[in-house]
Formats: structure tokens, C-alpha cells, sequence
């Protein structure tokens, strides 16, 4: 059985931070794990009871102290166990954890400092080097890396399996902001290694060091909780390529690629389609990010000459609206009844209108009405409700309905008759006009893929995973309820491949469609 690791163990004196109670002084007593939780004792000395009697009011708590060595710690939303007895203290344990050197005296000098960071479920098998904006950093694997990635598979328990250290030179005053700039570039580096290993990749804790003489010495730890996702790595590069892909992609993967392109977050829903626990939400997840992609690229990247101008498209609605009122007549004069007929003959057109335009369930036995001065028409059955006023000049109708719906109708006299007819052909035209300047998803798909010189008709000729979601998203299966996997396996292969393309990657990769042997990654094929 999986059993965590000890890294450091710590002893020291706290202070409780409280508003409502003067608590005394603390003894504590902890252990930094493997997994980057801490855990350890709380002890008033002689009052174990009463100090946990105290801490039963105010938890999670925060308590700040010194060490034994030297060092300066704080605690944040911690909360303790609080079973107590004659012999036992109450328990410490979360993640949010910080320990500091204590400084006395104002320094203005620059320092070498180490910053490492223990990193969840990466499994390598052998150091690897790469160069960043910060010089060189390394990547580690823990000892007994195999036997670790074995254990966690089992148990589920996540565990540190890989250190990352940058080496820097700064003032004491300017560390937090160099320590801010390197947590984000290695934000991307852990999303580019997440998308290398098939799993999330990201950190637990950071360890600190300050080079003193000849040696460095921890300086700051600092603890985070980390992402608890799936442990079932799917490779698609295998470690020993790690560092070419590094290498390869991480000149491209700079945060104006990441903003202008969406790849950082796509990756995140390409992970999230390869662990489903029902394939349709894998299938989904896969096309979330090839649409963001796809939706960033028309922001950023899509010609402009394909889309008309603000004062080109005002034009082209006018013309298209006067054609409309032109030529469109037989549509917009939809007959629904007689105003003189109902209630009378006209009635049963009048009830099957509202259900079949408005879903109007009830209408079916509904009572109708008119009122003393013919202006208005009452629908109602029991709570439910619906009327049509007709407007002093005998010209415009308006339908509203008791759940605050609303719809014009227009009047015309016929053979004396007041005929009443649906607007919304018209209106709804209209309403799709802009339409006519938005790309439909397909051609905007091909643009990208043509942008990108990125080859897709191997897999989706014409895109037919569009098709698939829709069905999806709608009914909630597919049509073949995924029975087999083909199309699931070749949208995954799609957006593996996209992602790749767009990072202009050319090293050896695992192709989902056939997984035997790594090979070399070609944006097309055939």
C-alpha cells in the first residue's frame, strides 16, 4: 500500500490569530509530505482541552509562528481535528502553507537564489535541461520514479514525481515580482508538459533557496492545493522526446501566441476529452476546443476582406430589406382568423394558431370571449390566459399571452371583414439578415485549417463532426449512441494534430489512430 513520504519535519512556537479571543502561545509540531500536505500537532502545553474547546469556535484558523531553526511560518484556513482526550492533542492539516527565513536587517544586495517546484504525475525517468527567459531550468524525476508511478496508479493518491528548478540572481526587494514572473511561464510549461503526457500536470509546493557560501539554503516554502484530476496518463509524447518537445515548442508557446490563438486553453478541454466518462462529453470536450480555436482565429487571424465593412453591411441591409418588403408579400400575410368570426367559425384557427406558434398547451378547451366594445379578444382557462386588442383605427393587433409574451398582428379589411394576419415571416427574416456577414462554422474551419496549412480531410472531409455534436448537444447521444469509437478516435486525432500544427512541432508523437510505435508528426498526411 501507497504510504506518503516524510520531506521535513519542523517544530515551533504559534500564535492563534483570533479577533474574539486572547489565545496563549502554541507549541506545534509538523510534517511536510510527498504529496505537499501538511500535517502535525497543536499543544497549549498543560491545556490540550481547553485550548481545543477554543479552537471548536473559530476554525479554519490561521496561525503564524517562528521554528526551532530559525524560520518564520504561516498556516492560512487550516482546520484541526477535535477529538480530544487525556493524551491528545488537537490535529493540523490542510495545504495552505508558507514558511519564510526570518530577515532583520535591510538588505540591498543581490543574491543567487534556487526556486523548486514539486510537480504532480510527470513521469520522467531522467533529468532533462531547457532554456527560459530566466536561464536554464531542469527537470528532475523523484527516486524510485517507476515503483512511485506504480503506487499512485493503484491508490489513487496523489504523489510528487518530478522537481523543477530555475537558478536566478535578485535583490531581496525585488523577489516576489521575479518569483511571480517565473510561477507564470511555468504555468505554460506545466500546460505544455500536461499536453505531452495526456494527464494535468501542475505543483504541489515551491521551495526557495538563498545561496550561502558555497551552498544553498531553504529560504521559503510555499504550499498550494493541487488539481485533483485524473491519474491515467494517455502519452501522446513519450518521455524520452519530452525535451525535444520542449525545445521545439516553447519559443512559439509565448503569451501572445497563447491570447491571439486560445491553445493554452484548448489543451485544457483536449485533456478534459480523453478522460470521459461518457464518451459524448469526451466528444463534446474535444469540439469546445477546436471551435475556441477556431473562434479565436476569427478574431485574430481571419482576412478582414471577407467580412464587409460597417458601411458596406448598413447598405446591404437596406437593399435587402426593401426587396424583402417587396417580393415577400405571399409570406408575410400568413391568414389566421376572421376578427368578426371568432368568437364563431373562426375559433378552432384561432386556438390552433396559439398552440402550434405559441405552445400554448391549454388552449385546446379554452373559453373565448369579446368584449362590450369589440376591441378585445379573451382566451382563458383557469389561471392561464390570452388576449388580442385591436387598435382604435382598426390596423394593428397585439397578441399577449399571461406569461408576459407579446406579438403584433397585422389587420386588413377584406370584402368588409377585419382579417387578421402573422407579422413574423417578415420580422424574422430581418432578424437573420446579419447572418449574411457571418461565416458559417464549416467555411470558417476551412480557413483556419488553410491558414495553418494543417491537413483535415484524412479524418473529416467535410467537417462531419459539426453534425455529430449538434446531435449531441440536442438530444444528449449521438446517433450511434457511440457504440464504436471511430468518430471519437479521429475528433481526438484531429485536435492532437491541430494543436501540434499550430506549435509548429515536428518531433516524434504517438498517433492516436495508430498507437504502436512513436513516428514523426506531419501536419498533413498522404
Amino acid at each position: 500500500m501507497h504510504q506518503k513520504k516524510i520531506i521535513k519535519e519542523y517544530d515551533g512556537i504559534g500564535r492563534i490569530e483570533s479577533d474574539l479571543y486572547n489565545l496563549p502561545n502554541v507549541e506545534i509540531r509538523f510534517c511536510q509530505y510527498s504529496d505537499g500536505s501538511i500535517k502535525g500537532e497543536i499543544k497549549n502545553f498543560n491545556y490540550v482541552v481547553e485550548l481545543g474547546e477554543l479552537l471548536m469556535n473559530f476554525t479554519p484558523l490561521t496561525i503564524e509562528g517562528n521554528t526551532s531553526s530559525g524560520g518564520s511560518f504561516v498556516f492560512n484556513s487550516y482546520v484541526t481535528g477535535l477529538s480530544f482526550g487525556s493524551n491528545q492533542e488537537p490535529e493540523l492539516s490542510g495545504d495552505d502553507f508558507e514558511l519564510v527565513r526570518i530577515e532583520t536587517v535591510e538588505d540591498h544586495r543581490e543574491y543567487d537564489f534556487k526556486i523548486e517546484f514539486a510537480l504532480l504525475q510527470l513521469a520522467l525517468f531522467w533529468p532533462i535541461k531547457c532554456d527560459s527567459p530566466f536561464g536554464e531550468f531542469n527537470i528532475s524525476p523523484v527516486q524510485n520514479i517507476k515503483e512511485i508511478l506504480e503506487e499512485i496508479k493503484a491508490s489513487k493518491i496523489y504523489d510528487v514525481t518530478s522537481h523543477i528548478s530555475f537558478t536566478f540572481t535578485s535583490k531581496k526587494e525585488n523577489l516576489e515580482k521575479k518569483i511571480t514572473e517565473i510561477v507564470d511561464y511555468l504555468e505554460g510549461v506545466m500546460i505544455l508538459l500536461s499536453f505531452a503526457q495526456g494527464v494535468f500536470i501542475n505543483f504541489v509546493y515551491y521551495n526557495l533557496y538563498i545561496k550561502d557560501a558555497e551552498e544553498f539554503k531553504l529560504y521559503k516554502s510555499v504550499h498550494r492545493s493541487p488539481k485533483t484530476k485524473s491519474t491515467t496518463s494517455e502519452k501522446l509524447i513519450e518521455p524520452p522526446d519530452i525535451q525535444s518537445f520542449l525545445k521545439s515548442v516553447l519559443p512559439t508557446f509565448t503569451k501572445d501566441f497563447q491570447k491571439g490563438t486560445g491553445v493554452g486553453d484548448a489543451i485544457e478541454w483536449y485533456l478534459e476529452s480523453i478522460h470521459p466518462s461518457v464518451l459524448e462529453s469526451g466528444f463534446i470536450h474535444g469540439c469546445i476546443a477546436l471551435e475556441l480555436l477556431n473562434d479565436r482565429f476569427k478574431e485574430n487571424y481571419k482576412s478582414k476582406d471577407k467580412i464587409l465593412k460597417e458601411g458596406q453591411f448598413k447598405k446591404l441591409v437596406k437593399e435587402v430589406k426593401s426587396v424583402i418588403s417587396k417580393h415577400i408579400e405571399a409570406l408575410d400575410i400568413e391568414f389566421l382568423f376572421s376578427w368578426d368570426n371568432v368568437p364563431g367559425n373562426d375559433s378552432e384557427r384561432l386556438l390552433r394558431y396559439l398552440e402550434d406558434s405559441h405552445n400554448i398547451g391549454w388552449g385546446g378547451s379554452a373559453e373565448i370571449c369579446k368584449s362590450n366594445d369589440g376591441k378585445i379578444i379573451r382566451i382563458f382557462k383557469h389561471e392561464n390566459s390570452a388576449e388580442i386588442m385591436i387598435n382604435e383605427k382598426e390596423e394593428k393587433a397585439t397578441l399577449k399571452i399571461s406569461d408576459a409574451r407579446a406579438r403584433s398582428l397585422k389587420v386588413k379589411k377584406e370584402n368588409s371583414k377585419l382579417n387578421i394576419y402573422d407579422m413574423c415571416k417578415r420580422e424574422e427574416m430581418y432578424l437573420k439578415i446579419p447572418e449574411l456577414n457571418r461565416p458559417t462554422l464549416k467555411s470558417s474551419l476551412r480557413d483556419m485549417y488553410g491558414f495553418y496549412d494543417i491537413g483535415y480531410s484524412d479524418l473529416f472531409p467535410d467537417f462531419e463532426f459539426v453534425k455529430i455534436r449538434d446531435k449531441i448537444v440536442h438530444t444528449g447521444l449521438s446517433e450511434e449512441h457511440f457504440k464504436d469509437l471511430e468518430n471519437y478516435d479521429k475528433l481526438v486525432a484531429l485536435l492532437q494534430r491541430t494543436l501540434l500544427g499550430m506549435l509548429n512541432y515536428t518531433g516524434e508523437f504517438i498517433d492516436r489512430l495508430d498507437n504502436i510505435k512513436p513516428q514523426k508528426f506531419k501536419k498533413k498526411i498522404g
